[in-house]
């Protein structure tokens, strides 16, 4: 008779609600909590409400990684790519955004087609840990006016410091309001170029002025052409030209600006003399442009021209150790006008700044910043 025969009948006897319950009281110091397929929290014991200082009816239904708030990157340990992990030291942010040393064990648990069905995991004080004043969530470090604390975002800044050193162009990614435009900036600023940064909107770019805003038009080219114009480039002449949204740009521009990188030259409208122009390119887009080179909207001899170096900007929901020191940055830079003074954070308010998930980044959570300063009490 195998070993767990009897399991069924006794678990059917005392209900197995109550047999979880019971793990979760013998250990008091665990957190503990239960995730299903898709890797939302199903249990949360009272362990994980201590340590962690989140209800349980707080967290039930959202994702694990939203609930326990990793603050250092968790490559490598999931048990859904792993089925198991066992001891691996982490830290989470606790409530109010506190930075708490643990070691993580977990299994996963597989269907019968051999699919991920959720699984335990068990978070244990580490008292061999880094010591607190090396994970307080107020050491930002400060890049050229970005603001983070994450590995993630250092290892950005990493890349930035090298790619910035030569003229390469750079194509950064990211979801809108991730402050792409910031990165650009850090890479013209780190260069040490000489000449201006100049930032496009590509898409807010007058449809059939494109190309004379680009590079530049002489007196009669067109309706309206009163007098010669620069465009962007050649006022980005010895400097860096930013191409925000590089993606909107109609195909037949997207034809010229490869030609301008190729060869260095930019041609205005209306003239057959071209000019020469020393611009560092980096261009960003929120769309991904192998998807728009198969929608035949993208050209494919462009998109290798752009991504010679790719730089990837994640969003906030996926740099969560980050949002101590962006609260707690924006607080202190609104402090220093004067006006009014915050000082502490109500927990119920932190915890649920720590736990949205920021669809709109770090754009939707400087406006967010901006509201509760003006009216919070």
């Amino acid at each position: 008779m195998p070993a767990h025969a009897d399991l069924m009948p006794w678990l059917q006897s005392v209900g197995a609600e109550q047999v979880v319950e019971a793990l979760g009281q013998l250990l008091p110091d665990a957190a503990i909590f239960g995730v299903n397929a898709d890797r939302e929290v199903t249990w949360w014991s009272p362990g994980a409400e201590k340590m962690l200082g989140t209800r349980a009816a707080d967290v039930v239904g959202t994702s694990c990684r939203t609930a326990q708030r990793c603050h250092n990157c968790m490559s490598g340990c999931g048990i859904a790519d792993h089925g198991q992990v066992r001891n691996v030291p982490l830290v989470v942010l606790g409530a109010e955004g506190k930075a708490i040393a643990v070691r993580k064990t977990g299994i996963a648990f597989v269907s019968q087609t051999g699919q991920f069905a959720g699984g335990v995991e068990v978070l244990l004080p580490d008292p061999n840990g880094p010591p607190p004043e090396t994970i307080l969530p107020g050491e930002a470090v400060i890049f050229h006016g970005l603001v983070a604390h994450s590995a993630e975002m250092q290892a950005v800044f990493e890349l930035v410091k090298r790619v910035a050193l030569g003229d390469t162009t750079v194509l950064i990614r990211g979801e809108s309001g991730t402050g792409k435009e910031g990165i650009a900036r850090a890479i013209h600023q780190e260069s040490g170029r000489k000449g201006r940064f100049v930032a496009v909107n590509c898409a807010a770019l007058a449809a059939g002025l494109v190309d004379s805003e680009l590079f530049g038009h002489v007196r009669g080219a067109f309706t309206g052409a009163l007098r010669d114009h620069t465009g962007f480039f050649k006022d980005a002449d010895g400097g860096t030209l930013f191409l925000d949204e590089v993606a909107e740009l109609p195909l037949e521009t997207q034809a010229k600006l490869l030609r301008v990188l190729q060869e260095r030259v930019v041609t205005p409208v209306g003239s057959t003399r071209p000019v020469a122009v020393d611009v560092r390119i980096v261009a960003a887009t929120h769309r991904s442009l192998r998807e728009q080179v198969a929608r035949g909207a993208f050209r494919e001899d462009l998109l290798y021209r752009l991504r010679v170096v790719p730089v990837r900007v994640p969003p906030l929901r996926e740099r969560p150790g980050d949002l101590p020191v962006l609260i707690w940055h924006l607080i202190e830079r609104k402090n220093a006008q004067g006006r009014r003074l915050i000082r502490q954070i109500d927990s119920g308010a932190m915890r649920r700044l720590l736990a949205w998930p920021w669809p709109g980044n770090v754009r939707e959570f400087q406006n967010a910043m901006e509201y509760i300063f003006a009216v919070g009490r």
